[in-house]
C-alpha cells in the first residue's frame, strides 16, 4: 500500500505558548558582628534559609492568585463540565465542602478534567487544597492507612496524600474571599492541576555576602528571575467553596 497516497500520513500541529520572565523577586538582610558572635547557632545560614523560602512564598501566592483567570470556563463554575451538568460553585453560590461530599467534590473536579481527555489516571494530578478542606477530609476515609496506601496514614505537612491517583497538596497561600452576594461567606479556591498544564521556570543568582561599608557586619542579597504560565487551560479545574463544620 502506497501510505502517502492513502493519506496515512499526518503532521502533528501544537499551538505554541509563550513563557516570558517577567517575575523577579529580591532578598536582602544584614547580620551585625556582635549578634553574630553572641548567636548559638550560624544565624547567617539560617537567615539565607529563610530568604529563599520567603522567595518561594511570594511566587506560590503570585502563580495560586492568577492561575483561576487561566482556567478554561468548561472547567469551573456552577455549570461545568462538558455537558455544563456540574458545580463546583460560583460566586453567590459556592459550594458547601463537608465530611460527607469533601471526597466526591474532587472527584467530580477530576471527572471534568476527565471529559477534557486529560490522562487523570497517569499520575499527574495534583491537589491543592487549604487546610480547612485538608481538616475535613482527615474526618473522612481518607485517613485510613488502606485508602492511601501508606502506612502511617495521611496526616502530613505539606502533602496530604494520594486518593484516585491524584496527589494532594495543602498551601495556606490560595486565594480567599467574604463572599457578599452568599451572606459574606468565607471561601476560598481549589484547584485539580495536571502537570501538562501549566510551566514554570526560574533562575536564581548566586548570593552574595559582603562586609558592611559604614558599620560592622556582614550584608546578603540575591535575586531570582523566574516566570510561569498556564499551557492548557482545559488541564486545570477550580472549584469554589465554603465550609461547613470546620
Amino acid at each position: 500500500m502506497d501510505l502517502d497516497a492513502a493519506g496515512l500520513y499526518t503532521t502533528p500541529v501544537t499551538n505554541a505558548a509563550t513563557l516570558t520572565i517577567d517575575q523577579r523577586e529580591l532578598a536582602g538582610f544584614t547580620i551585625d558582628d556582635a549578634d553574630a558572635y553572641q548567636a548559638i547557632s550560624d544565624n547567617l545560614d539560617r537567615m539565607s534559609d529563610d530568604a529563599v523560602k520567603q522567595i518561594a512564598i511570594r511566587q506560590d501566592t503570585k502563580i495560586l492568585s492568577g492561575l483561576g483567570a487561566k482556567v478554561a470556563s468548561t472547567n469551573q463554575g456552577a455549570t461545568a463540565g462538558i455537558n455544563a451538568d456540574t458545580n463546583l460553585g460560583a460566586t453567590g453560590a459556592p459550594v458547601a465542602i463537608s465530611t460527607t461530599n469533601a471526597l466526591s467534590f474532587l472527584l467530580q473536579m477530576k471527572r471534568v478534567l476527565e471529559e477534557q481527555s486529560v490522562d487523570v489516571d497517569g499520575g499527574g494530578l495534583k491537589i491543592v487544597i487549604g487546610p480547612k478542606y485538608q481538616e475535613l477530609l482527615m474526618q473522612t476515609s481518607l485517613n485510613a492507612a488502606n485508602i492511601t496506601g501508606d502506612g502511617e496514614g495521611s496526616i502530613r505537612t505539606g502533602y496530604v496524600g494520594p486518593y484516585a491517583n491524584m496527589s494532594i497538596f495543602k498551601s495556606i497561600l490560595l486565594p480567599k474571599f467574604t463572599d457578599v452576594a452568599a451572606g459574606n461567606a468565607k471561601t476560598e479556591e481549589v484547584y485539580v492541576v495536571h502537570s501538562d498544564g501549566l510551566t514554570w521556570a526560574m533562575q536564581y543568582q548566586l548570593p552574595e555576602f559582603f562586609r558592611e561599608s559604614k558599620y560592622t557586619g556582614t550584608r546578603m542579597r540575591t535575586q531570582c528571575l523566574w516566570g510561569w504560565n498556564v499551557v492548557e487551560p482545559t488541564y486545570i479545574a477550580a472549584g469554589y467553596v465554603t465550609y461547613v463544620g470546620a
